[in-house]
């Protein structure tokens, strides 16, 4: 084409003499002769040229596009980064670029029909002749993954994208896109190792931690939470939620905590919630939820982590108890007592503090804020503050006692005190608090000044003796010689101990020299012998006279004879403070005791025990035999607990044939307490059941025992002997001749019984009750019916069981007006679910109390309801006590077959617990036995509750009658019942007693 374009036009001009006829023809429109020239013809053939070379010229252009189009594919051939390879059907290399020479490090010239399988690695050889093989084979493309190696040194990871390629008349031939993913496969190791050192931390982690989706579903867990929830392995809780676990009554807690944490996008940490285990265990949990995020940062779900703070949560508890005990204890010292810390902060100071000094903690924060106000003068106060640091170090210094100092404090009211102040370190194991102790001593230094102010009035009326810093007799006055009989020759030189009684301990003495030596004074009662043997009762003051070094150089002792004095006393006392009949300590004494009883025990820090005795039925010894033998029995009583007590414990006659013993100083811990006090009531219940010899009569009798504890001054006196006398008529409700413990869940049932009696009179005139409905169903789970369950909505108390009120509405006529609400609104009930398909056969139970049903207008009122509101009696059924049948049995079999007539049924309750009243059970037309609930949960467990049900199942068919089972709670339950052929089954495993809305939403999903 090229050639052709290039010639010359006379060569052209030439060509065209050349053309033959045809040619034209063909080339160009026929002419005639006649119509046409040379000359067009030339000019149609120039034409036609130019059209020629025309098309010449793209085709050139195409060729050279293609030949840059393959330069450029080359190009991408051989510098793309992955390798092309190409392989005959012998697995031969047909073809390969640069890449991929370069990839296997050979140079490419010298690649052409080498064996690739020579290039894979040894332990790859054989699945690469097995994928070679299938693509081949299969002519599909295909992916694997290879260790390539050359010369035994360069090892690398490929991965191949082979296709098989067939052309027509030819073998066919692989194509191989050859990529280096050494990079990916280390990455992918380390994500692995990662992963498992992640599983590695999560499985073995001490706490526990759980994900889930958006919609609150376990997607996985750790060991530790599956074992807590109670399933074998973590893959046992994927898919649940928390309603499907032993927590569910937590489950809504916890998914709204799940949903706050996801729709906030924000963690929630560390906070406290309750939990119950698998056994029904109520712990703690210190939990932390955060939301999980996928790589668009969506959140799609939530990470939990908690920890099991049931122990924490009690040690801190009792913590927070031992503070406020040991706070009490120390607001209760009427020494005054101070903490500071080791940087001068004032923490704590107690009331005794403030009541003696009249300075708040807010007023003097620091001891730089004590030390202006206490010690105004600046002098003084430098000679303070100098001496308390000195003190303070030597103490450190020597792991000594600190050295106290007898310091004057200026009161808020400007008053001075003189005080000896103490101190001590309280290491806590991060810094060190000091408890300062601060001794008011004014009242012992003006004693001194007076003791010296009575030098001069030595020779008074009281009885004086002065001895020196050794206890000798230095000087004695003429009432001394007067009350004791002995001369001032007698007693000169000698130690007053040759006037000793020999009636005080010498733990007495100690007492008294520890307290003379440390407050500087001693005052009390002792007793003494005069000259002639005598022992006479003294009152007695001594002081100890100190210099102006504040180094004691006398004693001096100040006494008088109080014999006549206390004979008054004793014989005022006996009166006043003991029974004239049992000379026991009478109501008055018992009092006092308990009050300095209650004070020591503070100080002690031990329990003690208050026992209230009532002798039963001691009415009847004096209806019988007089009261001249009650008294004899009475002083019986009295003789006997004497004897079981010791000799520090208080035996009291309360009043009549009330008794009280108090018992102190137990023990500081409360089960040993409980224990030794339940021992020491036993033997006093069991000494006092023994027969009383009377003169020429013998009186059988018995005690009933109310014990109440005490700890310190917890609780006021009279509160104290209130709960032992509950705790007494707890005793005698119990049938008498037996012990009973105070339980604080008396007084507030007590409580709760009078503030329940008082509102219970608005209950129908404020609309506050409402009835609860419990499903009964068949044994193919389908709905038969309900019972009524009452409960009282009250504004404070909130929901309360019928079990609660309505014993108390049966202490008065209030129960018939709620009884009758109760049927009301039953058979208004059955209306309503008359009027709808799903409950028009529903059958509705309610309780009839004893009180209502012993009405005698009982059956007219039952007909007068149901043909008030239109109500079908077969849906009625009233349940019956098995106590009613030992009322008025022919009245009972009466109004029985009179609601019969009616169509109302009729249900035994409590079957088989109460009473099994077997000889009536012919004699009352009943439909159904009802088994009691607490029989239907011992099933499970060891017993004959098995046996009961068995018995009361095959009972009830003998007699024609239904059973119906109550308190069904699990599946092996139900089981077990349905065997015993049970025609009715209620209880939490069908559905708890709710609201009338929640029941018929629950029968419209049966």
């Amino acid at each position: 084409m090229t050639a052709e374009k290039d010639m010359p036009n006379e060569q052209n001009q030439q060509r065209l003499g050349e053309i033959t006829e045809p040619e034209l023809v063909q080339g160009a429109p026929m002419l005639t002769s006649t119509d046409r020239s040379r000359e067009q013809l030339l000019h149609e053939l120039e034409v036609h040229q130019i059209e020629l070379e025309m098309q010449n010229e793209a085709l050139r252009e195409a060729q050279i596009e293609l030949e840059a189009s393959r330069d450029r594919y080359m190009d991408f051939y051989d510098c793309s980064p992955v390798g092309f390879i190409t392989l005959n059907h012998d697995g031969l290399i047909n073809g390969i670029n640069l890449t991929g020479a370069a990839l296997l490090s050979v140079e490419r010239n010298k690649l052409p029909y080498r064996r690739f399988a020579s290039y894979v690695a040894t332990e790859d050889r054989d699945r690469w002749h097995q994928h070679f093989q299938y693509v081949l084979t299969h002519y599909e493309k295909s992916t694997c993954e290879l260790l390539i190696q050359h010369d035994d040194k360069l090892h690398f990871y490929a991965q191949l994208d082979c296709v098989c390629l067939q052309q027509a008349g030819k073998d066919p031939e692989m194509r191989i896109v050859l990529t280096d993913i050494t990079e990916r496969k280390i990455m992918e190791a380390s994500c692995a190792e990662s992963r498992n050192l992640l599983q590695t931390i999560i499985d073995t982690a001490p706490v526990r931690i759980f994900w889930k989706d958006k919609a609150s579903r376990f997607l996985g867990c750790n060991p530790a939470f599956a074992q807590d929830a109670g399933v074998s392995t973590p893959a046992d809780i994927i898919g649940k939620d928390d309603g499907q676990l032993s927590w569910k009554a937590q489950a809504e807690l916890y998914r709204m905590d799940d949903r706050q944490v996801m729709d906030s996008g924000t963690p929630k940490l560390l906070y406290d919630e309750p939990s119950t285990t698998p056994e029904g265990k109520t712990i703690w949990l210190r939990t932390s939820k955060v939301p999980l995020r996928n790589r668009v940062d969506e959140i799609v779900g939530m990470l939990g982590v908690y920890q099991d703070v049931t122990e924490l949560k009690q040690a801190e508890s009792l913590l927070r108890a031992n503070e406020a005990k040991y706070r009490a204890i120390i607001d209760a010292t009427p020494i005054p007592l101070a903490l500071d810390d080791a940087k001068g902060n004032i923490t704590y100071l107690n009331q005794a503090f403030i009541q003696k000094f009249g300075y708040t903690l807010d007023e003097i924060p620091t001891l730089d804020d004590w030390w202006p106000r206490a010690y105004p003068d600046l002098k003084y106060r430098q000679w303070v503050i100098e001496s308390w640091y000195e003190h303070m170090a030597e103490a450190q210094r020597s792991k000594e006692n600190f050295i106290p100092l007898e310091l004057n404090i200026r009161c808020k009211d400007g008053r001075v005190r003189t005080v000896m102040v103490g101190a001590a370190s309280l290491e806590n194991g991060f810094d060190s608090t000091h408890l300062v102790v601060l001794y008011d001593i004014t009242a012992r230094k003006q004693a001194e000044v007076d003791l010296r102010i009575a030098a001069a009035t030595f020779e008074a009326q009281d009885a004086i003796l002065i001895t020196d810093v050794n206890s000798n007799i230095i000087r004695v006055n003429r009432a001394f010689t007067e009350i004791t009989g002995y001369s001032a020759a007698d007693v000169l030189g000698k130690n007053p101990r040759i006037m000793s009684s020999g009636q005080h301990s010498r733990d007495f003495y100690i007492e008294m020299w520890q307290q003379l030596l440390s407050n500087g004074a001693w005052t009390g009662e002792i007793w003494d012998k005069r000259k002639n043997g005598e022992v006479y009762p003294k009152w007695m003051s001594v002081t100890a006279i100190k210099d102006e070094q504040q180094e004691i150089t006398h004693y001096v002792a100040i006494f008088s004879d109080i014999t006549a004095r206390k004979r008054a006393e004793e014989e005022t006392h006996k009166l006043a403070f003991y029974d004239v009949l049992t000379r026991l300590p009478n109501r008055r004494l018992l009092l006092d005791r308990m009050r300095a009883a209650l004070i020591a025990s503070a100080r002690r820090n031990d329990y003690g025990a208050v026992l209230f005795i009532d002798m039963d039925r001691f009415k009847l010894i004096n209806d019988t035999l007089g009261h001249d033998y009650g008294d004899l029995l009475l002083i019986e009583v009295g003789a006997r607990i004497k004897s079981c007590v010791r000799e520090m414990d208080t035996v009291a006659r309360f009043g009549g044939d009330e008794f009280v013993v108090l018992i102190e100083g137990v023990s500081k811990v409360l089960d040993h307490t409980l224990r030794k006090v339940a021992l020491l009531a036993e033997k006093i219940r069991a000494v006092l059941a023994l027969p009383y010899k009377l003169n020429e009569h013998e009186h059988q009798s018995s005690p009933s025992i109310g014990v109440s504890l005490f700890h310190g001054n917890e609780e006021a006196l009279e509160i104290l002997i209130e709960h032992a006398d509950m705790a007494m008529y707890q005793a005698k409700n119990s049938g008498r001749n037996t012990v009973r413990f105070f339980d604080p869940a008396m007084q507030r049932n007590v409580s709760l019984h009078n503030a329940l009696q008082e509102d219970m009179h608005h209950i129908l005139a404020l609309q506050q009750l409402q009835l609860h409905y419990q499903v009964q169903v068949d044994k193919n789970n389908r709905p038969l019916g309900a019972e009524a369950f009452l409960r009282w909505m009250h504004p404070k108390h909130g929901v309360i069981l019928a079990e609660q009120f309505i014993p108390i509405a049966e202490e008065s006529a209030l129960i018939i007006d709620i009884d009758r609400w109760v049927l009301q609104t039953a058979c208004q009930q059955l209306v309503l679910w008359s009027r709808n398909d799903k409950t028009a056969d529903l059958t509705l139970t309610i309780n009839i109390s004893a009180k209502q049903f012993s009405q005698a207008d009982f059956v007219g009122k039952i007909a007068e309801m149901l043909d008030l509101h239109q109500a079908d009696p077969v849906r009625l059924k009233l349940e019956l006590s098995e106590r009613l049948v030992l009322t008025d049995i022919n009245s009972l079999i009466e109004k029985i077959y009179a609601l019969k007539n009616m169509g109302v049924r009729l249900s035994m309750d409590n079957f088989g617990v109460v009473f099994s009243s077997l000889s009536y059970l012919k004699q009352l037309s009943s439909d159904q036995l009802k088994i009691n609930q607490k029989i239907v949960q011992g099933i499970s467990q060891e017993g004959s509750d098995a046996l009961l049900v068995e018995t009361v199942a095959n009972l009830a068919k003998s007699l024609d009658l239904t059973v119906s089972a109550e308190g069904v709670e699990t599946e092996e339950q139900w089981a077990f019942l349905k065997n015993q052929d049970c025609s009715t089954y209620q209880g939490y495993l069908f559905g708890k007693p709710v609201p009338i809305e929640e029941f018929e939403g629950l029968i419209g999903r049966l």
